[in-house]
Formats: C-alpha cells, structure tokens, sequence
C-alpha cells in the first residue's frame, strides 16, 4: 500500500505506512525487512528532495544488509547511498 501512495506522490501516506512497517519489522526482529523499509523511506526522501534524511537511512539500510550479511543488498545500499553523496554535491565521500 505505501509504494502505491509513493508512485501517486502521496508521500505523507507513503511514509507513514513505511514508518509503520518498520516499526513492526524492528519489533519482530526482522532484518531483512527493516532494511528494506530503510531503503523504501530513503527512496521517499529523494523524492522529496530531502537528502540528509535520505542518507540516513540509507546509512541505516547498509548496516542492517551488513548485519545479516546480504553482500548484493550491501553492495545496492553502497550505490544507493552514493546517489546521495552526488545529489548532495560530496562526491569525495566514501
């Protein structure tokens, strides 16, 4: 339901619905998914134009791939933090 308010750019919903879900993934102990909720909200924030709060959770998305060793999630968090670096104009960040 949240990645149909996001593709209809109704992102309050979106998050909301996101923040919720990962709320229940952190509570279940459910790495994978909360990663995938770090990436999700990440991906709303870029939309939105609001960068500091998507390179957090992107930060957040790589230590959580990192953490249950999901090395092709870890390589995509990398890329996807990177995008944020650009969008950001600290290409020299690492």
């Amino acid at each position: 339901m949240a990645t149909l308010y996001e593709n209809q750019s109704n992102y309050r919903e979106a998050k909301q619905l996101y923040e919720k879900a990962l709320s229940i993934m952190t509570e279940n102990g459910e790495k994978r998914g909360e990663g995938e909720c770090y990436n999700r909200l990440s991906t709303l924030f870029v939309s939105l134009g609001e960068y500091a709060e998507a390179k957090k959770y992107r930060t957040k998305a790589l230590a959580s791939k990192k953490q249950i060793g999901d090395r092709k999630g870890e390589a995509t968090s990398y890329g996807n933090l990177g995008s944020v670096f650009y969008f950001v104009g600290e290409i020299h960040q690492s």
